[in-house]
């Protein structure tokens, strides 16, 4: 009896500490991972973006995804095109492993430095990727491998690479009670009940089925907005739980009401205060593979997808995930291998880990580029522009010079204990930040501040490089890559050691129609109204030498995107302007059947309706009142002029 109470003593304590981690400590993985790949591949690949035919409604359609108005990826065509059931489901017998290779798809995450594949297991058109014993709409109807999956995730076994599945456990466009199925005025098709039957019959089971059938180290949920009924979100997280004893993690997608391990952005920085986030990008704006998009109009150059998405996430010590489209028989297109392979041979030729890696700055970044650092080595990324090139130098501010390691290839020159100067820079002819490493005796001290003094009375500031907020990509030329929409908070810090005295700041802006974008600037918080009155500038702000400044866009009002290229601070003799607060009317938000109206607004008022995740779905300037406004349920956020307002559309 004493040996068995042993032995089972001997079991509690190596099982007991794994269900009682903190959520720290299961996060550590993917907290140093930093970055993996993302997979979408489906029954979509095969139609890959293009449909003709007849519409549920008995029309003839030609739809390509290039021409859909909302934007989305190849992956939600049959939607969009609003194709037939039994239509979608013949995609199935185009659909084959013929060119799926696993072991390559880990060898190219490996050489990239990845840690961790994400695939999907099920998307918003309700086709299984696997053998599912609980929907035989799966990948048993193709002519693909049914354990294509399954073998990926052993691959990742053999490589050490983490593996997720992403499920779609709301949406789902094909099975009854699957949410997402409106009709053409937008309205829910079925009843709770129904929905609650989906629920029951299909996403709680499969939760199971996944876990045990992957032991995945992620699920990852889409679609928070896709369930509006609390109760059905609670089970299905209350399911998730139960099965992932505190080590499986999980996103902020499964509702509103469950925030997850780590938040998301998609296709921009993710803005939310999170302690882990993780940006998921496309390297040709669509997630499934799509025959219009593969070409190079569409897709990222390499240098530019490093530079406005790897880089700008990592600098902020957020993970990345690179989206890879495999076509109907599961290869990757030439194109895709092609940019791949080019990222792969930069981050290869310049030694850059990635893993591990961790911010350095939190209220500044410099305006030649990017740090971040790993254990004590301090890692520059120097951005290729004309301003870089011609100069041939940089400052790095607000870093602790004293313990730096002195490194007789470089030209350093020590200006004082928290600012150097690295002169003679070659940036040659690559489109490729380039890389300097500086090694520190010790840990690194960063005091989070750019410097401005007399020698650099102008600080270029693109949108994209303050801290806070998310940013867009608008477009980009040959040498710079940084126009950015804004949307959120930006902030930017600064110590200021030139002379007491006043200061003149201006945005300079490169958007059209600027004459009725009100911005909103805030210095050490006191904020400031911009706009075409007085010229996005404001007078005789008073500077003090040794002094610190934080200055945050607070808030951009427009009808339509802005961009902010950079803010300039200069000496000013001109008389200040006398900016008094636009008053902010209660906006009045009823239901319709199909959607929304809003009233109490002043004319020419900019709204923004966006859903619960951030994604904008209406950016209007009001007139008295708009009726009629079409939404799908789900919830909205509605924001005007500082204010924002919540509605349930069912």
């Amino acid at each position: 009896m004493k040996i068995k109470l042993l032995i089972f003593l001997l079991l509690i304590s190596f099982i007991q500490p794994i269900k009682s981690q903190t959520n720290n400590d299961k996060m550590q993985w993917f907290e140093k991972a930093r970055w993996g790949m993302f997979i979408h591949w489906g029954l979509y690949s095969v139609p890959a973006g293009v449909y003709n035919g007849l519409n549920t409604e008995g029309e003839t359609v030609n739809y390509t995804d290039i021409t859909d108005p909302t934007g989305v990826g190849a992956e939600w065509m049959m939607k969009r095109a609003r194709i037939p059931k039994e239509v979608y489901a013949e995609y199935a017998d185009r659909l084959s492993s013929e060119n799926w290779n696993p072991d390559a798809i880990c060898l190219m995450a490996q050489k990239m430095g990845m840690k961790y594949i994400i695939v999907t297991s099920k998307h918003h058109d309700g086709f299984m990727m696997y053998p599912s014993s609980y929907d035989d709409y799966n990948i048993t109807k193709s002519k693909a491998d049914p354990e294509a999956l399954l073998k990926l995730k052993q691959k990742c076994d053999e490589y050490g690479l983490k593996f997720g599945v992403y499920f779609s456990q709301n949406y789902d466009w094909f099975q009854p009670g699957g949410f997402g199925q409106e009709n053409v005025s937008g309205t829910d098709i079925y009843s709770y009940e129904e929905h609650k039957n989906y629920v029951d019959r299909k996403v709680l089971p499969v939760i199971d089925e996944l876990v045990d059938k992957f032991d995945p180290a992620v699920i990852w949920w889409d679609i928070p907005t896709g369930c509006p009924y609390k109760d059905l979100s609670d089970r299905i997280n209350q399911k998730y739980k139960d099965r992932a004893e505190n080590i499986i993690l999980s996103n902020d997608r499964l509702s509103e009401w469950h925030s997850g391990d780590f938040g998301t952005g998609e296709g921009n920085i993710c803005f939310k205060k999170r302690e882990y986030n993780e940006n998921c990008f496309t390297l040709n704006w669509t997630w499934g593979y799509s025959k219009n998009k593969d070409n190079k109009e569409y897709f990222f150059t390499p240098e530019n997808f490093f530079q406005r998405n790897i880089l700008e996430s990592i600098a902020r010590s957020q993970n990345v995930l690179l989206n890879i489209s495999p076509m109907a028989d599961g290869g990757l297109s030439n194109l895709t291998q092609e940019t791949i392979g080019c990222l792969t041979k930069y981050i290869q030729n310049n030694q850059i880990e990635i893993s591990g890696t961790q911010r350095v700055n939190k209220y500044s970044f410099p305006n030649w580029g990017k740090m971040i650092k790993k254990g004590n080595e301090l890692i520059l990324f120097i951005y290729p522009t004309k301003e870089n090139r011609k100069n041939k130098y940089i400052y790095v501010d607000g870093i602790n010079t004293e313990n730096l390691i002195s490194n007789p290839a470089l030209n350093i020159e020590i200006i004082s204990k928290d600012r150097l100067k690295i002169n003679n820079l070659d940036l040659g002819n690559s489109l490729f930040p380039a890389v300097i490493k500086l090694k520190f005796d010790g840990d690194i001290t960063c005091y989070d501040y750019n410097i401005i003094d007399n020698n650099t009375n102008v600080l270029n500031i693109n949108a994209f490089d303050m801290i806070d907020g998310a940013g867009y990509l608008d477009g980009f030329d040959d040498t710079i890559y940084m126009q950015y929409l804004i949307y959120g908070t930006f902030t930017t810090r600064i110590l200021y050691n030139g002379p007491s005295e006043l200061k003149k700041i201006s945005l300079n802006n490169t958007g059209s129609g600027s004459n009725d974008i009100i911005i909103i600037l805030k210095i050490n918080d006191k904020e400031y109204q911009l706009d075409a009155g007085n010229q996005y500038s404001i007078d005789q702000i008073s500077f003090s030498n040794g002094k610190i400044y934080d200055l945050s866009i607070e808030k951009v009002y427009h009808n339509s995107n802005f961009n902010i290229s950079n803010l300039s601070f200069k000496t000013s003799e001109l008389d200040h302007n006398k900016i008094n607060k636009q008053e902010q009317p209660e906006l009045k938000i009823t239901n319709t059947n199909t959607g929304i109206n809003i009233s109490g607004q002043q004319s020419g008022q900019p709204i923004v309706i966006s859903t619960i995740s951030g994604t904008i779905m209406k950016n209007i300037k009001a007139s008295k009142t708009i009726e009629n406004i079409s939404l799908q349920p789900g919830i909205y956020i509605i924001t005007s002029l500082g204010k924002t307002y919540k509605t349930i559309v069912y």
